[in-house]
């Protein structure tokens, strides 16, 4: 019996120091049934070169060639032109184990519509020695209303909204959704949708997608007023959540404060951002009620009793704790 394809989708932008390293990584899958998806969204490096040139080794190799759009538009150029049953997401700086593939498709059972990868994160190629010796651990199963609770919750990076390290059933995707383009935080602006729509979710403890972490990351960068947008996507996401689980409602709310202060801690210190920073502040005082006491991020907890104090001692607070985490 033939495998089921599974497309893997890698946006390529300016990363020639690693992308050989990467798609290596993929084409030394177990699971062989690939196509291999490589974006090449316009890159002004030899980036492009590199895919055309794995393109000419391995037949599994698809190369698209795209104007610059950004992240987004990379990855949905990906889904609209994939052929596989199965889609998994790969950024073109990080590294996948060999069983990587193999391991989700064993848990993407006939009622199972998205499986969750726990990363390892690393810095140095020296990190990853002993990385491929890992054990097989039991997975978790989720129906949806249980699998957004754990997304909402934050828990590390045990289930993260980040398009790397899940492995989707295709028709999850369907026409409509997809990454919105030109706004940092894609992600989350879709994760939550996706979850929604599968009837399980698995999620596997053992550390298979290894995630690089650089300093010119999105999540290294100084405030642009770009990174706004996840204020957009944090109100978007409460009011789609509040309609179809409103028994979600706590679980919500803390996430929404999470991105609101994500912004607040970031926010340059001039008089341009008051109007902001008091926005901010009473968002977290329109969804703190009950917070205090639930089961929800330590971080969150701290933002929800600096606003107790009033708004100048929340900001001054939240101010002061960026600090002293730098």
């Amino acid at each position: 019996m033939e495998k089921r394809i599974v497309s893997v989708i890698v946006p390529v932008y300016n990363v020639e120091k690693y992308l050989v390293q990467c798609i290596e990584s993929i084409r030394n899958q177990v699971y062989s049934s690939l196509e291999i998806m490589l974006v090449d969204d316009g890159s002004p490096d030899n980036c492009g070169v590199i895919c055309d040139e794995y393109a000419q080794k391995d037949s599994r190799i698809r190369v698209i060639h795209k104007k610059n759009g950004g992240l987004s538009d990379a990855r949905n150029a990906g889904i609209d032109a994939c052929t596989g049953a199965y889609i998994t997401c790969v950024d073109s700086d990080d590294l996948i184990n060999p069983k990587y593939i193999s391991r989700m498709m064993e848990l993407m059972t006939v009622d199972v519509d998205m499986v969750v990868c726990t990363p390892l994160l690393f810095s140095d190629n020296r990190e990853l020695a002993h990385a491929d010796a890992v054990t097989v651990k039991l997975p978790d199963t989720f129906c949806k209303g249980e699998a957004l609770r754990e997304l909402l919750r934050q828990d590390g990076y045990n289930f993260e909204p980040s398009a790397w390290g899940k492995l989707y059933r295709r028709k999850l995707f369907g026409d409509d959704l997809r990454f919105p383009v030109g706004k940092f935080y894609e992600d989350l602006a879709l994760t939550y949708r996706l979850v929604d729509r599968a009837r399980k979710i698995v999620r596997i403890k053992e550390p298979l997608y290894y995630y690089r972490q650089r300093p010119t990351s999105q999540l290294n960068q100084q405030f642009d007023e770009r990174m706004l947008s996840i204020l957009e996507i944090a109100d978007e996401m409460q009011e789609y959540l509040a309609r179809e689980h409103p028994e979600l409602k706590k679980s919500i709310h803390s996430r929404v404060i999470s991105a609101y202060c994500h912004i607040l801690i970031r926010l340059p210190e001039n008089h341009k951002w008051d109007m902001m920073k008091r926005r901010i502040y009473l968002k977290v005082k329109e969804l703190r009620q009950g917070l205090l006491f639930y089961n929800c991020r330590a971080a969150n907890k701290i933002a929800v009793l600096c606003s107790y104090g009033g708004e100048k001692l929340f900001i001054s607070l939240m101010k002061w704790l960026r600090i002293c985490n730098k």
